[in-house]
């Protein structure tokens, strides 16, 4: 068999993001190019989506069920929502729709819309939620008996029948070499329903296992838990050098189960510019086309004691070629390849950003892009932020960690709090957004330190657009782990799967700290105009408008009326009323204050309510969770209500019991 002829034909298993292309796959297609070995991505995160957008537009053609069971209720409220639109939407009219939004809240509204058919599809399972950034289930991703215990259960599935249209025999039996990326833990489960339907219908092909999560996981045959059941070949590395040696194999041999780089290859390779066409880059989910890209492989600081993210390049070349990458940036926007640019790196070096904007500049090109980027004296100056702006950056991402400086010097974070605010200042003044990351419980940090990042994060000159506020995990590859006498707890009998030794600094305290903080900033600079993910936010971030949202009064003559998407459910001596919530999927209450609405079914006064016990808190509760519309605001005496209690609605039901295992130690 001589795999070099036939090439590798690549899936990218759903993720439950198809927003914007995964790059580390679009880099390998480029690679695959330069070296003439044929590759094909087929990424079925797009096809995911699609399924479950038809499967909504299919469902909202069906009655309302007459059950009153709350999973039954539950469903039906998630199906109201969707059918509260003026129309079900299509895959292509949702993606029409996003990129005609004009506003941040038209844009949620589609989100909300996208969210609701995820949850719609997760009803057909018990102990699964697909949504717009992740998977949650019973299962611990980590564990290996989970996993199989998943795979089990699920190879007879609907989902495995969707896997199968996936998985055609007469494209794949082009190729000898089927690759699976598993960029994300939320891929993993997916990724072995694929090599159960792959075996099924090409038997004969090879199957190898890759991607970010087994570089970061995975250094041995011994760590490959039940992935070596299901395929071929784990491959923990860089996918050029897999590549390379699939394309000088010339005779039918046998692949070692687990591979590296440095098994099969003994040459420094260079990283290509990504291969990814007008028609790929339109698929995704997205206001606009946005393309992922990096100038270097990791942060050039690399210094800062909590972080424990290092990466080795075994058979790639030390020194990134950026200057292949500008080129390509600026060749493929005239080209109409992509809208805007999503850099991935750490952080980019600043002599590097300033070739990148001097190069656009000189070229005349003109496109969005944003990064990440450290708070460095160089970005605190306003000839370089003008220069940044005038380019076409229109949002950066920066690692505050701590409004103390204090505490950036235990961290060694190599920052001060003096050029961090001033590069905020500057870019707000350039119409950069600035989004930062902050870090509550650091060891030494004291309530003074959380104090002075507060008021960072408050003041009006250094306030960022928004913010990530974390509690420490410490790790135990951190360098600051060799400087703390803390034991990692361990289980007695800790079951077989992926772990990483770790230790959480959150407390009460700390998390009531978090929970203040952000209350005061939302309620202080209205940061909705930061979106879902970054790749969006750069695609939206000149063209949405973000009104400022007005203070809710109510009045002692004020009218209303039940919301569209509102459950309704009446029996003989039972009322409930409940709707969609994108967090929790349900939130409802029941009984006496259910039935006094549901008794009501044209508009409601607010008298009504307040002569029927409810409280000016709870009417207002009900506005904002979206039970009550306000048909005629009123002009009556203004109805006082903030020192009251808030009512207790119930939420979540269906995925109360289902987790995110996004962090591999999860418990």
């Amino acid at each position: 068999m001589n795999m070099a002829k036939k090439g590798m034909y690549l899936f990218i298993p759903p993720l439950c993001d198809p927003t914007v292309p995964l790059l580390g796959p679009y880099q390998m297609a480029g690679y695959a190019k330069k070296i003439n070995y044929p590759f094909q991505i087929y990424d079925c995160n797009i096809a995911f989506l699609r399924h479950i957008v038809d499967n909504a537009k299919t469902m909202v053609l069906n009655r309302l069920s007459n059950n009153t069971d709350l999973d039954s209720i539950e469903l039906m409220a998630c199906l109201k929502f969707i059918k509260s639109f003026d129309l079900a939407f299509s895959y292509s009219e949702l993606q029409k729709a996003l990129r005609n939004c004009k506003t941040v809240e038209n844009y949620w509204h589609i989100m909300d819309y996208v969210r609701a058919c995820y949850d719609l599809y997760s009803f057909q399972f018990a102990d699964l939620r697909f949504r717009m950034d992740g998977l949650d289930c019973i299962y611990q991703w980590n564990i290996w008996e989970d996993i199989e215990a998943f795979v089990n259960k699920y190879s007879n599935s609907n989902l495995k029948t969707l896997i199968q249209s996936w998985v055609q025999k007469d494209i794949i039996d082009k190729f000898d070499v089927i690759g699976i990326n598993i960029t994300f833990e939320s891929q993993l489960f997916f990724s072995l329903l694929f090599c159960v339907a792959i075996r099924e219908v090409h038997p004969d092909a090879c199957i190898i296992i890759g991607g970010g999560f087994i570089n970061s996981f995975i250094d041995s045959i011994d760590s490959t838990g039940p992935l070596a059941q299901y395929c071929d070949t784990v491959f923990a590395g860089e996918g050029e050098a897999l590549l390379r040696y699939l394309q000088n194999l010339q005779t039918e041999e046998s692949f070692a189960p687990f591979i590296v780089p440095k098994d099969i290859c003994d040459t420094k390779l260079e990283v290509c510019p990504p291969l990814i066409n007008t028609v790929e880059s339109a698929m995704y989910f997205s206001p606009a086309k946005v393309l992922p890209l990096r100038f270097s492989y990791k942060c050039y600081w690399g210094k800062c004691k909590f972080c424990s993210d290092k990466e080795d390049h075994e058979c790639l070349n030390a020194s990134y070629d950026y200057k292949s990458m500008i080129d390509f940036c600026i060749s493929k926007s005239k080209e109409s390849v992509f809208d805007c640019v999503y850099f991935l790196d750490s952080a980019i070096p600043i002599p590097i950003l300033k070739a990148f904007c001097h190069d656009i500049l000189r070229n005349g090109t003109s496109f969005d892009w944003g990064t990440n980027a450290r708070f460095d004296d160089g970005f605190a100056d306003e000839e370089f932020i003008a220069l940044l702006s005038s380019a076409g950056c229109v949002f950066i991402k920066f690692g505050l960690e701590s409004g103390s400086q204090r505490m950036l010097d235990l961290m060694n974070k190599g920052i001060t709090t003096d050029n961090a605010a001033k590069t905020i200042a500057l870019c707000r003044r350039y119409n950069i957004f600035v989004h930062t990351y902050v870090m509550f419980a650091y060891p030494g940090e004291t309530e003074c330190d959380r104090e002075a990042t507060a008021n960072f994060l408050l003041d009006e000159y250094s306030h960022p657009d928004n913010y990530n506020s974390s509690e420490f995990i410490l790790y135990g590859s951190a360098p600051v782990s060799k400087e703390l006498n803390y034991s990692f707890e361990t289980e007695k009998q800790k079951k077989a799967g992926w772990y990483s030794a770790s230790y959480s600094f959150s407390n009460q305290e700390i998390q009531l700290a978090i929970e203040g903080l952000r209350e005061k900033f939302d309620n202080k600079y209205n940061p909705a105009h930061v979106l879902l993910t970054s790749g969006h936010t750069i695609a939206s971030a000149r063209k949405l408008k973000n009104s400022i949202p007005q203070k809710l009064v109510l009045k002692n003559d004020t009218m209303f009326r039940i919301g569209p998407s509102v459950m309704q459910v009446k029996t003989k001596d039972f009322f409930l009323m409940g709707k969609w919530r994108r967090r929790d999927g349900f939130v409802y209450f029941e009984n006496y204050f259910s039935e006094k609405l549901i008794c009501q079914q044209a508009e409601i006064p607010m008298e009504y309510l307040l002569s029927n016990g409810f409280t000016a808190q709870f009417v207002f509760d009900l506005v904002n969770e979206g039970f009550l519309e306000i048909v005629i605001p009123g002009e009556g005496e203004i109805v006082r209500y903030f020192e009251e209690p808030h009512f207790n609605f119930v939420y979540g039901n269906k995925f109360n019991n289902l987790k995110w295992y996004g962090y591999y130690d999860n418990n």
